[in-house]
């Protein structure tokens, strides 16, 4: 067997997944809303499925940062025969966590593939590639950036524009990845790695206060260490978010951010 069939049976077992995975974006919204704890609002949840007239912050990060296609129809155009676009294979673009590197072995294996049957050099074009997706990431975290601080009117500088947005960012995000993740999916090639994405979340957890994140964090932990499988996991630990974060969100930094948010007409459950 030759270098480059191995490298396609090889992807071929890793990344054939179910199109639908989580669902629709939907279902990552309801995940992302009920996380953070909100009460019913357009700007940030709209449950429209007219997706071209529904601009809510949700829609937004789910629908068109991570599962829209239109980078995967541009590098298929700049690298003729490469397939990535497809249902089967769009996870393997965007689905790692907010400020994780832009990359994954799924896609490693299928772009090896592609350079060893287009007779391309592979570290070349492996860096080259790598280096697209970098600012193509940057471009995508500075629009969702942009887009949290205008839905929920933080401010670009202080704590708003520093600590608030980027956690409001970060969240909604690895909540996404984290619904993938779920029983309701078949397959999960292209997912960034369970135990880095968990890590992500503690991240944003006590970057907003690192005193009242603790306890959560210790939750989140003693989930991730039981004896069971990754989606049972993040079944688990969903629920677990679900349960907790509201109340963290409401008293974090002894209810400032809570105050702020009500203060602009954002209402908690």
């Amino acid at each position: 067997m030759t270098l480059r069939k191995l490298y396609i049976l090889l992807f071929s077992c890793i990344v054939s997944f179910n199109a639908m995975g989580h669902g629709e974006w939907l279902l990552h919204g309801e995940d992302i809303v009920a996380v953070l704890g909100f009460d019913r609002n357009t700007k940030i949840f709209n449950r429209s499925k007219d997706t071209n007239n529904n601009h809510s912050w949700v829609k937004f990060i789910s629908t068109d940062m991570i599962d829209k296609t239109d980078f995967h129809k541009q590098l298929e155009s700049e690298y003729p025969g490469l397939s990535i676009s497809g249902p089967n294979r769009h996870r393997l673009l965007f689905h790692w966590a907010f400020e994780a590197e832009p990359w994954n072995n799924e896609l490693q294996l299928l772009f090896i593939a592609y350079c060893e049957n287009a007779n391309r050099n592979k570290e070349t074009n492996i860096r080259i590639l790598k280096s697209k997706l970098v600012s193509e990431q940057k471009r995508r975290n500075k629009k969702i950036l942009n887009k949290t601080r205008e839905v929920f009117q933080f401010e670009s500088g202080k704590t708003e524009g520093h600590v608030y947005t980027p956690f409001f960012a970060a969240m909604a995000y690895n909540i996404h990845i984290l619904g993938d993740y779920m029983s309701d999916n078949t397959r999960l090639g292209g997912l960034h790695d369970f135990e880095k994405l968990i890590g992500e979340i503690v991240t944003s957890l006590r970057k907003l206060d690192d005193v009242k994140s603790k306890p959560i964090i210790k939750g989140i932990t003693k989930i991730n260490k039981q004896n069971i499988g990754v989606q049972k996991k993040a079944d688990l630990i969903m629920d677990y978010l679900k349960k907790e974060v509201p109340t963290f969100i409401k008293t974090a930094n002894s209810g400032a951010l809570k105050r702020n948010l009500e203060g602009k007409g954002i209402r908690f459950k």
